[in-house]
């Protein structure tokens, strides 16, 4: 429902925006009386875009159809990569504007005008003529923006509607400042900023593992990704190293591990691939210390020093050469605070400050050299929980919560925004992907993967977030997905 006022000063519908004349608008001060007149039919004005209706983050409408808005992200000037199109479509004639019926014209980089890239600004930018062919006063029109995904799909960025009338001074819609103005009384300028990233957030399935498999660990060296152990059906553990390419989405099996285990964690420090604890028993009520190097360049494997504490269940992320060992379970007593630190050039270990929440089945990720613990399973259950160490102080400071409580989830760090996929709470598995930004301390969701799953391996390749293997809660998997943000 649509409400029509005279003047447009006072108007205040949260989020609702301005419709745009074909005339140079002209505004006289309202009364504090002024009232909405009756109800009319017709389509909700509205747009999005990073600051309107929770729009795409990353795309902005620019002035002249809206106030400046304020931004920090960085301009994505590959108009070849984006191929931007803005699509014009009769909304007041099809309820579902945007489909072919109801698109009346579409700009392009090669249209007549066509969308163009002004780097001064910067900004893209096309001129809609409103007085061109097929273009009625009285009828509201549905500005598209879309441009090209990183995975190849075409996605919409945001949209403005427009309402076109004669009448110069007098707006039919305003709210909160935001109105679009006919300059030249024939033309609108549409001008919008595309920043790196608001074209991602997209999945694409890859390749699947040769073994399917959950409670493995995952570790990325020189571009390739690297899958080990793991459980398979009926409860068989693992040695099993499986390697994957993403420039052929191709797989190989490399040397197994000395020790088949699962629940255990791996992470890479100068090349070398170190494989951390974990159980090899079927029932999973045993504890393991172990620690073993993987060299791809010799495809050998190497015993190291043990952990002080046999766990599994636990999680591996590198700090400045650095390995850090967090939380885990041990058989027969339960989720465990411990964090010990382990030096590959002295083969040494250390103990530091434990996690304020003891917990297993959780995801770690380093950003800025500071060490995030997120999610997992306590004595209490499945939690939220976001704890950041600082190896400097040797300290643990809370963060804000994940918005999906869950364990066994999987995590990865790009451009430094962590991200949490997958993972289970009772008898559900997840599909959720949820992006922490530690600059701001918030949580935002992002698009879910195609297969819900726990207990998955999670790896960042070549800025890519790939999800690996798993358990579906019903069999485990070898399946791989990747996610472009």
């Amino acid at each position: 429902m649509a409400y029509f006022w005279e003047c447009p000063m006072t108007l205040s519908l949260s989020w609702r925006v301005a419709r745009f004349l074909p005339a140079l608008l002209f505004f006289n001060a309202c009364s504090s009386s002024d009232r909405p007149t009756a109800p009319r039919s017709g389509p909700e004005f509205a747009i999005s875009d990073a600051v309107h209706e929770g729009g795409t983050p990353g795309f902005y409408f620019l002035p002249p159809m809206v106030p400046q808005p304020t931004f920090s992200g960085t301009f994505d000037a590959d108009v070849t990569t984006l191929n931007p199109q803005i699509a014009i479509c009769d909304l007041t004639n099809d309820a579902n504007c945007g489909a072919s019926s109801g698109t009346l014209i579409v700009f392009t980089t090669t249209s007549t005008p066509a969308i163009t890239v002004d780097l001064s600004t910067p900004q893209y930018q096309v001129n809609w003529d409103t007085q061109a062919a097929g273009f009625v006063t009285g009828h509201t029109y549905r500005v598209h923006v879309t441009a090209t995904t990183g995975c190849g799909a075409r996605r919409e960025l945001g949209f403005a509607d427009v309402l076109l009338t004669t009448t110069s001074g007098q707006v039919k819609q305003l709210a909160t400042g935001d109105i679009i103005v006919l300059q030249d009384g024939r033309t609108l300028p549409i001008h919008v900023r595309i920043e790196t990233g608001a074209t991602g957030d997209c999945w694409t399935a890859k390749a699947s593992m040769p073994t399917a498999r959950r409670a493995l660990a995952t570790t990325a060296i020189n571009g390739i990704l690297y899958a080990v152990g793991g459980q398979v059906t009926g409860n068989s553990f693992l040695a099993t190293v499986e390697a994957y390419d993403p420039a052929t989405n191709t797989w190989t099996t490399k040397a197994p591990m000395p020790t088949a285990r699962y629940f255990l964690a791996a992470a890479a420090v100068n090349g070398i691939l170190y494989a951390v604890g974990g159980t090899n028993s079927p029932t999973g009520n045993s504890d393991l210390a172990t620690v073993e190097a993987y060299d791809p360049a010799t495809d050998t494997w190497t015993t190291k020093a043990s952990m002080p504490t046999a766990r599994f269940g636990l999680s591996l992320t590198t700090i400045n050469g650095i390995l850090y060992a967090v939380g885990g379970n041990i058989a027969n007593v339960g989720p465990q605070a411990t964090v010990e630190a382990y030096d590959p050039v002295t083969n040494t270990w250390t103990t530091k400050a434990s996690m304020p929440t003891a917990r297993t089945y959780l995801g770690l990720a380093a950003i800025n050299g500071i060490l995030y613990a997120v999610g997992g399973q306590t004595n209490g259950g499945d939690v939220g929980t976001v704890e950041a160490y600082d190896p400097a102080t040797d300290t643990w400071a809370t963060k804000a919560q994940m918005r999906t409580v869950r364990e066994g989830l999987g995590a990865g760090v790009i451009n430094g925004v962590l991200y949490a996929v997958g993972g289970a709470t009772g008898s559900t598995a997840f599909a959720t992907l949820e992006a922490y930004d530690p600059t701001n301390n918030t949580w935002t969701t992002k698009a879910s993967m195609p297969t819900a799953r726990a207990y998955l391996g999670a790896e960042v390749v070549n800025r890519d977030l790939y999800a690996v293997g798993g358990n579906d809660l019903v069999s485990n998997l070898a399946t791989v997905e990747a996610y472009q943000p």
